[in-house]
C-alpha cells in the first residue's frame, strides 16, 4: 500500500496536538488523574501491540519491502514508460547463476549444468531456466538438407569429437555471448525467470534458498557458483532486514539504559523516560500496522531513531524533577511544578523535531516520505508522553533521597556517575568561563570551522545505487561482481521502439535502424551485452541459407522478414517484441555500479537514439528500475537546499515568537546551523556519498540539535531576569549542561548502535548521524554560550 503521508502527518500532529494542548494548559489534571492518564497509555499501548502482532500464526503484521521500488521518485514521469515496457516484454528482474569451471564443455561440467538447470525448473514458483542444456538453437543439417530450431543439447555426448564442435557452435553463436556463455567458454550462465508473484510469496517459497541448496550440491570438483540479479538482491536484503529489527531496537534501547545509568547512577531516570521511549515507537509502528505500510531499508531505522530523540525528552523532564524534588514537600507537587515549568520547552522541542522531519515531506521519494510521516507522529507521540506518562508516573512514585549538587538525579548513588558528575561539572564550569572571557576568540574557530566546511560542500558526491546498501565483501557483492566480470552485466536497460501502426517491424528499414542503434548502445563504455529481435533473425536468416554467414543480415524483403519470423518461436520472441509487431525492445546489460554511471550510461543511450534516423512515426524510449533509481539522485542535492531550508526557516520563526526576540532566534539557529553545514563539509572529503539515507542526516540534526538549545534559552532567559549576562551564561551551562551531556551522549551512543546493520549504508547514516549529534553538544556547550556572552542578549 501506498501511504499519502502529507495528509497522515498533517493529521496525526493535529490530533496528538489537541491532546498536548490539554497536558501543558491543564498540568494538574495530569498529575492528579495519574491512574487514568496511565490506564488510557496502557488502551493504546495494547491496540498498538494488537495491530502488530498476529495470533493465529503468531507473526508480525507489519511486512517487510526489500526491493528499490520506494527509493524511485514517485512522480518520475519514466516509471509509466517502464510500467509499459514491462508489460509489453516481461518483467526487468533478472536472476542469473553463473557455473565457472576449468572448461565448461568437459562432459562432467555439462552434465552438472544440465542437472542443475533441470532442478531449478522443476521449482515450483520458476516459469523457466535457461542454459547452455536447453537454449534454443538454429541449425542447419546438411545432411538432411532441413533447419532444425531445437534445445541446443539434447544429450551430452561422450565423444570428445562431439563435445568440441558443440563448443565451437556455442562460441560462433551471437545469441549465446555472454548471456548464456562466456567467451573464453569456461562459464555457463542459467538465466532464472518467475511466474509472477509478490516479493512476499517470493521469500515465503524461499526461491532463492532452495535455488542456493541446489547449487551447493554442484559446487566442489573446479566449479564454482555465483548468484546474481534482483530478485536474489532482494531475498538477501530482506534476510538483513530481518536480522536488523531484531537486532537494533533492543540494542539501542539496551545502550541508552546503559549510558543514562551510568551518566546519572539513577534506575528512575533510566526506566521512565526509555519506557517513554519504546511505548511511542509501539505506537508507531501500530500506525503502520493500521495503514498497511512496509518496513522499508529506510524506515528500517525508525525504531532506533525515536529511542533516540525520545530518550531527550524524557532526561530533560526527569532532570527538572529532579531539582524541583529536592525542594517539595512531596511527589505529586514536584511533579505538577516540573510539568509547568518543562511544557514550554518540551512543545517547542516537541515541535521543532516533528518541522526537522517534516521536511522530509517535500521529497518525491516515498520511502523517505514514509520516514518524515512515521517520525512526525513518533515524536509527537513521546513529546505527549513526555508531558503526560512521565510526570503521572514521577507524580506516583516517592521522591528518591539523594545528595550532592543539582539533586537527586546528579547524586552519587555510583562511583562511576559520581565520577563522571565531578569531571563533567568541572568541565561545563571551564567552558562557561572561556564563553565569558573569550567569546570572540570560540566564534572566530567556529567561523573558521564553517568556512571550510562550506568549500568542501560542492565537493559531494551523490550516488542512490541499492547494490551500494551492502559490504564491498559481502556475498551478494562478490557474486555480482564475479558474474558482471564472467558473464553480461546483470543490470538490464529496456530500449523501446513503439511503431506507428501493426507491422512496423516486420518492415526491413526499421529492423535496420534497430541494429544500427544497437551498434552505437554497444560502444557506450559500461555496456557488456545488446540483444534484439534483429539478432534472432540473422541467425535464423545464416540457418535457413543453408549455414551461409554471409547470410547473416535483415532481409531485403517484408515477406523475407515475415518467412524469419514464423519460424522463430514466440516464447524467445516475446522479450524483444509484441506479438504484432508494433513495438520492439532492445535489451541492454551493464555491471555498472552507481547512480552517477547509470546517469551517463541513459544519457549516451539517449544520444545513440538522437544520432540514428528511426523511420517516421517510431519513437523511443529508455526505461529500467536502475535508470528509474538513479533519477532519485538528480533530486537529493535540490531536495537538500529545500529541506533544510524549510526546516531552519519555520524553527526560526517559532523560536522568535516563542522567545519575542529576532535576535534570540537568530542566535537560536546558529548552533544548530553549524553542525548541519559541518556534516556536509564531512561529505565533501570524500568520507562517503550522499546517499539517500545520509540525506536525512541534515533534517534529523536540526530538528534533534534545536531541542538542548531551546531548553538552554529557557534556562537562559530566566536567569537573565535576575543576573548579569555573563553570570546567566556561567550558571545556566552547568544546570542545563547536566542533562544536555547525558542526552548527547546518549544520542551519540543510540545512533552508533547503527553500526551493527547489516547494511552498509545504514551503517554510515548511524555513524555519521552520531558524529552530527558530537558536534551539535560543542556548539551548545561552546558557541551557544559564546554568542549569548558576546551579544549580551
Amino acid at each position: 500500500m501506498t501511504l499519502d503521508v502529507q495528509p497522515f502527518a498533517i493529521a496525526s500532529g493535529v490530533s496528538l496536538a489537541a491532546a498536548l494542548g490539554i497536558a501543558s494548559l491543564r498540568p494538574r489534571w495530569i498529575v492528579a488523574g495519574a491512574p487514568w492518564v496511565l490506564a488510557i497509555v496502557a488502551a493504546l499501548t495494547a491496540t498498538a501491540v494488537a495491530l502488530i502482532v498476529e495470533v493465529n500464526p503468531f507473526r508480525l503484521s507489519i511486512a517487510l519491502d526489500p526491493s528499490s521500488e520506494p527509493l524511485i521518485p514517485r512522480s518520475d514521469p519514466s516509471r509509466e514508460a517502464y510500467s509499459r515496457a514491462t508489460r509489453f516484454f516481461g518483467t526487468d528482474d533478472v536472476y542469473v547463476v553463473a557455473l565457472e569451471t576449468d572448461d565448461i564443455f568437459e562432459r562432467e561440467s555439462l552434465l552438472a549444468l544440465q542437472r542443475i538447470t533441470n532442478d531449478i525448473r522443476r521449482l515450483a514458483g520458476v516459469r523457466s531456466a535457461q542454459s547452455l542444456a536447453d537454449v534454443l538453437s538454429f541449425r542447419y543439417v546438411p545432411d538432411d538438407d532441413y533447419v532444425d530450431v531445437s534445445r541446443f543439447i539434447v544429450k551430452v555426448p561422450e565423444d570428445p569429437a562431439a563435445l568440441a564442435e558443440l563448443r565451437r557452435r556455442a562460441l560462433a553463436d551471437p545469441l549465446y555471448r555472454k548471456t548464456i556463455l562466456s567467451t573464453d567458454g569456461r562459464t555457463a550462465a542459467i538465466n532464472v525467470s518467475f511466474h509472477p508473484m509478490t516479493d512476499g510469496e517470493f521469500l515465503e517459497r524461499d526461491l532463492d534458498g532452495q535455488i542456493a541448496a541446489i547449487l551447493a550440491r554442484e559446487t566442489g570438483d573446479g566449479r564454482r557458483v555465483f548468484v546474481s540479479g534482483r530478485p536474489h538482491v532482494r531475498a538477501v536484503a530482506h534476510h538483513l532486514m530481518v536480522d536488523d529489527l531484531q537486532r537494533l531496537l533492543p540494542l539501542s534501547m539496551l545502550l541508552a539504559a546503559i549510558v543514562v545509568f551510568v551518566l546519572t547512577g539513577s534506575m528512575r531516570s533510566v526506566i521512565v523516560p526509555l519506557s517513554s521511549c519504546l511505548l511511542s515507537t509501539l505506537w508507531t509502528f501500530g500506525a503502520m500496522a493500521l495503514l498497511g505500510i512496509d518496513i522499508n531499508v529506510i524506515t528500517l531505522v525508525l525504531a532506533p531513531t525515536l529511542v533516540c530523540v525520545g530518550s531527550v525528552y524524557g532526561v530533560h523532564v526527569i532532570a527538572r524533577y529532579e531539582q524541583i524534588a529536592a525542594s517539595a514537600p512531596n511527589s505529586r507537587v514536584a511533579a505538577t511544578r516540573c510539568l509547568e515549568y518543562s511544557r514550554i520547552p518540551v512543545l517547542m522541542a516537541g515541535f521543532t523535531t516533528c518541522v526537522g522531519f517534516g521536511a522530509l515531506l517535500l521529497a518525491d521519494i516515498p520511502a523517505t516520505n514514509e520516514f518524515g510521516g512515521f517520525a512526525i507522529f513518533g515524536v509527537a507521540a513521546v513529546t505527549l508522553l513526555s508531558l503526560t506518562y512521565v510526570p503521572a508516573v514521577l507524580g506516583l512514585l516517592p521522591i528518591e533521597s539523594g545528595s550532592g549538587d543539582g539533586g537527586p538525579l546528579y547524586a552519587r548513588r555510583t562511583r562511576i556517575s559520581a565520577a563522571f558528575g565531578a569531571a563533567r561539572d568541572r568541565s561545563l564550569r571551564s567552558l562557561g568561563r572561556v564563553a565569558v572571557e573569550h567569546p570572540t576568540r570560540a566564534l572566530v574557530i567556529w567561523a573558521a570551522l564553517t568556512l571550510s566546511a562550506l568549500a568542501l560542500i560542492p565537493r559531494i558526491v551523490i550516488d542512490t545505487d541499492f547494490m551500494r546498501f551492502f559490504d564491498e565483501k559481502s556475498q551478494v557483492r562478490t557474486d555480482f561482481d564475479a558474474v558482471n566480470r564472467l558473464l553480461a552485466g546483470t543490470i538490464p536497460i529496456y530500449v523501446t521502439l513503439e511503431g506507428p501502426a501493426e507491422g512496423a517491424f516486420r518492415e526491413p528499414a526499421a529492423l535496420r535502424a534497430v541494429a544500427q542503434l544497437q551498434r552505437r548502445i554497444a560502444e557506450i563504455s559500461g555496456v557488456s551485452n545488446v540483444l534484439s529481435a534483429v539478432d534472432l533473425i540473422r541467425v535464423a536468416n545464416v540457418a535457413l541459407s543453408e549455414g551461409d554467414p554471409e547470410a547473416s543480415r535483415i532481409p531485403d524483403s517484408r515477406a523475407g522478414v515475415a518467412e524469419i519470423v514464423f519460424m522463430i518461436p514466440k516464447a524467445n520472441l516475446r522479450r524483444f517484441a509484441t506479438s504484432n509487431h508494433s513495438k520492439a525492445n532492445i535489451i541492454v546489460r551493464t555491471g555498472q555500479l552507481g547512480s552517477a554511471a547509470m546517469r551517463e550510461i541513459e544519457a549516451r543511450i539517449r544520444e545513440a537514439i538522437d544520432q540514428v534516423r528511426l523511420p517516421n512515426g517510431i519513437r523511443a524510449d529508455v526505461v529500467s528500475n536502475a535508470t528509474l533509481l538513479s533519477h532519485s539522485a538528480d533530486g537529493i542535492a535540490r531536495n537538500q537546499v529545500m529541506q533544510v531550508g524549510f526546516a531552519a526557516v519555520t524553527i526560526l520563526l517559532l523560536v522568535c515568537v516563542v522567545f519575542r526576540s529576532v535576535s534570540v532566534g537568530l542566535i537560536s539557529m546558529l548552533p544548530n546551523i553549524v553542525p548541519v553545514l559541518l556534516y556536509f563539509g564531512v561529505l565533501g572529503t570524500g568520507i562517503t556519498t550522499l546517499s539517500l539515507p545520509t540525506s536525512l542526516i541534515g533534517c534529523i540534526a536540526l530538528g534533534i540539535a534545536i531541542d538542548d538549545t531551546v531548553h538552554f534559552l529557557v534556562a537562559y532567559r530566566r536567569e537573565r531576569e535576575r543576573c548579569a549576562a555573563a553570570a546567566a551564561v556561567e550558571r545556566v551551562i552547568v544546570t542545563v549542561g547536566r542533562p544536555i551531556v547525558i542526552t548527547s551522549v546518549t544520542l551519540v551512543i543510540g545512533f552508533l548502535a547503527l553500526l551493527l546493520s547489516g547494511f552498509a549504508t545504514l551503517r554510515e547514516f548511524g555513524a555519521l548521524t552520531a558524529l552530527t549529534m558530537a558536534i551539535c553538544l560543542t556548539t551548545d556547550l561552546i558557541l551557544l554560550p559564546a554568542l549569548l556572552a558576546r551579544a549580551r542578549a
